[in-house]
């Protein structure tokens, strides 16, 4: 959250230089391993002197983490405090707590299948974004949970189909040296030359006028992102010679069962939307407006898509009006 979760509550966190950040990612540390939480520490730009918080990755257990991680905060220095002045905000995945009232540490919330990938998206700062941003133009995902290929009909149907949750199949598909990403990076201006020495690297992917409005806002906010902006800029780089990615057929032909059964089911929608529409359904019941929309939302309540899809023109027909009676 880069130290500004307690901001609206009137707390300004305070930025920790490297002795104190060791110092109190130690604590913390002894702290959840007291707890027997299981946890990750997520590795940062080596020459990185100042920090605006600690962010450690909790792996879900048996018990919820968060819970636990609440009920015994005061076995932490200055631990009742925390509890006394709720010096504690939870955002969906992230709990933060201001540690002795001066420090922002952030649990973030994670689970054993893809603990190992979680760490290294959010490590090294913005690489994990990055290195998203290379694969999506191609329909991968490449998120905190795994490597995926987004399915699409252009219509209704979209699934993230699962390649890998191994981090380095997402670098060995833009061809990054993975011996280089696990020694780690001394500067972020070193960080950005890794990402842009993939031959498939386009810079303009990142360009904001190409990221749709969520990306557009959050990225807006990333001083690093402008940072990487401000170092594409200073490249020369032709994007007629880049190379496209490796198609899922030609890298991942394994996952051709799953678009196989999406393509099914996309084609059963459609012949579905053609015999179950709402300017049929006012032809056989004369409802217009909010009372049509009423009655669709009902009668799709009884009747899944599921119980349609098979059925004929005639066996639909016959279900609306008899629910239409009925109803009444």
């Amino acid at each position: 959250m880069g130290g500004n979760a307690f901001k609206a509550m009137g707390y300004e966190s305070e930025r920790m230089d490297a002795d104190t950040f060791a110092q109190v990612q130690h604590d913390i540390q002894h702290f959840l391993s007291t707890l027997k939480i299981e946890y990750l520490d997520i590795p940062f730009i080596h020459d990185k002197s100042s920090f605006g918080d600690l962010d450690i990755l909790v792996i879900e257990q048996q018990f919820n983490v968060f819970e636990r991680i609440q009920q015994h905060l005061t076995a932490l220095p200055h631990g009742q405090n925390i509890i006394q002045k709720n010096l504690i905000f939870q955002n969906g995945p992230c709990l933060s707590i201001l540690y002795q009232e001066r420090y922002q540490v952030d649990f973030i919330r994670s689970h054993t299948e893809y603990k190992y990938y979680h760490q290294k998206y959010l490590s090294y700062n913005d690489l994990g974004n990055l290195i998203g941003r290379c694969v999506k133009e191609a329909q991968y995902k490449h998120g905190y949970n795994g490597l995926f290929y987004t399915y699409y009909d252009g219509t209704r149907i979209k699934q993230d189909i699962l390649i890998s949750q191994d981090y380095h199949e997402v670098l060995r598909l833009l061809q990054l040296d993975i011996p280089q990403f696990e020694a780690g990076f001394h500067t972020v201006n070193e960080m950005f030359a890794y990402v842009a020495s993939s031959p498939y690297f386009k810079p303009s992917v990142f360009y904001f006028e190409n990221l749709n409005h969520a990306n557009r806002l959050r990225d807006a906010k990333r001083k690093n992102y402008h940072l990487f902006l401000d170092y594409v800029a200073q490249l020369n780089v032709d994007e007629s010679q880049t190379p496209p990615l490796p198609t899922y057929q030609q890298r991942y032909a394994f996952i051709e069962n799953d678009i196989q059964k999406l393509q099914q089911r996309s084609i059963q929608h459609q012949q579905l939307k053609a015999k179950f529409n709402g300017q049929h359904i006012q032809q056989l019941t004369q409802l217009e407006g909010k009372a049509l929309g009423d009655f669709i939302k009902k009668f799709k309540f009884h009747y899944t898509d599921e119980d349609l899809t098979h059925k004929t023109q005639v066996e639909i027909d016959h279900l609306v009006l008899q629910y239409f009676h009925k109803t009444q």
